[in-house]
This record gives structure tokens, C-alpha cells and sequence, in this order.
């Protein structure tokens, strides 16, 4: 029997979708989600920031690395444009 964890939605790290925010999002802080745009997160490593894209395909967990970029390009190379998760 597998236990799956259920993660809580008030766990989430949230960050607002604008430049100034993520520039103020601490080195080394982990991954963080882009409100408002749907599967994009911010990943904080001790030295860097990147833009990943995140996504459920036919059950699987895909993610797909954008690389360090302002937000404004991370939101138009989006490839999942569709309203549904």
C-alpha cells in the first residue's frame, strides 16, 4: 500500500508576479509559486534564480527549466496557455 502526502495549499510559498518581488526573494530560499500564472515557479539556489515550469501530463509530473530570466519573458514562453490545469 502507498501513502501519498497531502500537501496543504496554505504550504505553498507564494510570490507576486512582478520583478521587484522576485528580486527580493532571498538566495537559498527554495522554490517559489508565481501567483497568477499557472505552473510557473521561481527556484532559489544559493547563487541563482531560474523560472521553472511545472505541469501534470497524463498523471506525470513534468517540469521543464526556463533558466535565468526577467519575469516578463518567463510569462510569454509559456508553452501551457490553456485556463485548465
Amino acid at each position: 500500500m502507498t501513502v501519498a502526502a497531502v500537501r496543504n495549499p496554505a504550504d505553498t510559498k507564494t510570490v507576486a508576479a512582478n520583478q521587484k518581488a522576485i528580486d527580493a526573494l532571498p538566495y537559498g530560499s527554495g522554490m517559489w509559486r508565481v501567483e497568477g500564472v499557472l505552473g510557473l515557479y521561481v527556484r532559489c539556489r544559493a547563487r541563482s534564480k531560474s523560472f521553472l515550469l511545472q505541469r501534470r501530463v497524463e498523471g506525470d509530473l513534468v517540469r521543464e527549466t526556463l533558466g535565468e530570466l526577467p519575469i516578463k519573458r518567463a510569462r510569454e514562453r509559456r508553452p501551457w496557455n490553456c485556463g485548465a490545469p
